[in-house]
């Protein structure tokens, strides 16, 4: 593993899930007045976090940050030479298009013109299917030139945790849209690059509990888990 790639992936997965465990929903709104968390400020949080722990994992070889961090980086830009996956909405999802334009994905990290790794964030009051199946296509599309991807989305929960029957349907919407992106990929002949590693995150956050769900990619699912510990994906390449 490169050492340039294995710091900003090991940094990056370091700080969502720092995120994932311990953000605090309670102490969130108390101290902004109730209002409702949204998705820039994850956005925000990931950066601020990420420049810290950055220094904390690079050797002393390791280049400036500013060279490698690229938030809204654009999957075609033809006047910087990206030429990359285009896109075109349908039916509410983002779809690869060649006479579409360009996507963004909200944090890619190494060089600029051609990122290691690509980071999407979502954050939602509950499922949004069209949305995490176009992020997901958008990660998992091998136009892209990702060796790693990294969906970390997060569903609010201010009623408390889904229960009962309502676990089982979130778990196969989960798992019935890593299927329509796979589907939507196969049909436009783009499968996702075999060798890429998948690390996909869903965290339900209530304001004094939480769930985790974890993609696997050998098996094509999500499974859930109470706690990831800090040093989960760290180290590791999953192929």
């Amino acid at each position: 593993m490169d050492e340039e790639y294995k710091t900003l992936r090991n940094a990056s997965l370091d700080v969502i899930i720092s995120i994932a465990n311990s953000f605090n929903l309670s102490e969130y709104k108390s101290k902004n007045n109730g209002h409702i968390l949204n998705e820039r400020y994850l956005h925000h949080l990931f950066s601020r976090k990420f420049v810290s722990k950055y220094e904390y994992h690079k050797d002393k070889n390791s280049s400036s940050l500013q060279a490698h961090f690229h938030p809204e980086w654009p999957t075609f830009k033809k006047q910087t030479g990206i030429s990359f996956s285009k896109y075109k909405m349908e039916e509410g999802i983002c779809k690869p298009n060649e006479s579409g334009k360009s996507a963004y994905i909200d944090f890619a990290l190494g060089d600029y013109r051609s990122p290691s790794i690509g980071i999407e964030f979502l954050l939602r009051q509950g499922w949004a299917g069209k949305e995490f199946i176009s992020d997901a296509i958008k990660l998992m599309d091998n136009r892209n030139p990702f060796s790693t991807s990294i969906l970390f989305y997060l569903i609010i929960r201010n009623k408390g945790l889904s229960c009962g029957k309502c676990i089982e349907r979130l778990k196969n919407s989960m798992n019935d849209g890593i299927k329509r992106a796979d589907t939507i990929l196969i049909d436009k002949s783009q499968l996702c690059a075999e060798k890429r590693e998948l690390i996909f995150i869903i965290t339900e956050l209530g304001d004094n509990d939480r769930r985790h769900w974890k993609y696997e990619k050998t098996t094509g699912k999500f499974n859930g888990t109470d706690l990831f510990p800090q040093d989960f994906f760290l180290d590791s390449v999953t192929r």
